[in-house]
């Protein structure tokens, strides 16, 4: 919000670089219908992604596809965004039975995190895309530490979070998407997704020695997981720092750790 204030500011700059994170939309699949991955592709369809990554990112963060955002190690080019496509939205829904739309609730914390600046207008957002195609969204809000203890025990339909990875695949996708992390009450898996294929695929991977044998089975993980629609990726973030122009050596880094070790003034 303060981006362009910074940039006309005399004496302030702006660093911005991507970062290695992701802002999802989690679907609960212990919750029908949402365990149908029709449903659950429906929803991703009647999402506007550029629509969001304008009005809540200000154009500072790409679209996500996979979990992995593209300059990370494992991130697989092959899987491809989930097209804004009321018309298909629809279609899926009569395919699930469900031609009269259905109710959910969508959760939104109301603290702005790294991946996710303005999660109450992300809600907002979402809420209209749903109700484009039928879908009668009811927005449950808490604080912080409320939201995440119940996310983790899945008392939700439908959930805004995301992730900051410390540069591995399995740190994004063994926390999102294997069975294994999708215990309550502590679960990082709140789409509650658990395929066995998927779940064997990441357990080889981090066993797995070989590098390139590694990223075959991340981006094999990666493409089932974009069939069955679990969550849906929404923005890989840019990491935004503003400082005085005279500060320099401050290292804004991928992970969002700001580091002043080397910090100096002109």
């Amino acid at each position: 919000a303060d981006m362009d204030e910074v940039r006309r500011t005399p004496g302030l700059a702006l660093d911005a670089m991507p970062g290695l994170n992701v802002g999802y939309l989690a679907m609960n699949g212990d919750h029908p219908p949402l365990d149908n991955p029709k449903v659950r592709l429906a929803i991703a369809h009647a999402i506007n992604q550029p629509a969001l990554l304008k009005l809540v990112y200000k154009g500072m963060a790409a679209p996500a596809a996979s979990l992995l955002p593209p300059g990370m190690w494992g991130h697989n080019p092959k899987v491809s965004n989930y097209a804004y496509d009321p018309a298909l939205a629809k279609k899926l829904l009569r395919q699930a039975g469900l031609s009269g739309g259905l109710e959910v609730t969508l959760w939104a914390t109301r603290t702005g995190r790294p991946y996710m600046p303005d999660p109450d207008k992300m809600a907002s957002l979402i809420e209209e895309n749903l109700a484009a195609v039928g879908i009668r969204a009811r927005i449950v809000s808490h604080d912080w530490k409320t939201y995440l203890a119940k996310l983790y025990n899945g008392e939700h339909d439908l959930a805004l979070l995301g992730w900051v990875s410390t540069g591995d695949p399995s740190d994004i996708l063994n926390h999102l998407l294997d069975a294994d992390n999708a215990q309550k009450p502590h679960a990082s898996n709140i789409s509650f997704f658990r395929d066995q294929a998927v779940h064997e695929l990441l357990t080889q991977a981090e066993r797995e020695t070989n590098m390139n044998k590694r990223l075959e089975l991340y981006a094999r993980a990666q493409e089932r997981a974009h069939e069955l629609a679990p969550l849906v990726p929404l923005a890989h973030a840019n990491l935004m720092l503003a400082r005085s122009a005279k500060a320099l050596g401050i290292v804004n880094h991928q992970t969002g750790f700001v580091r002043f070790a080397k910090a100096r003034l002109l």
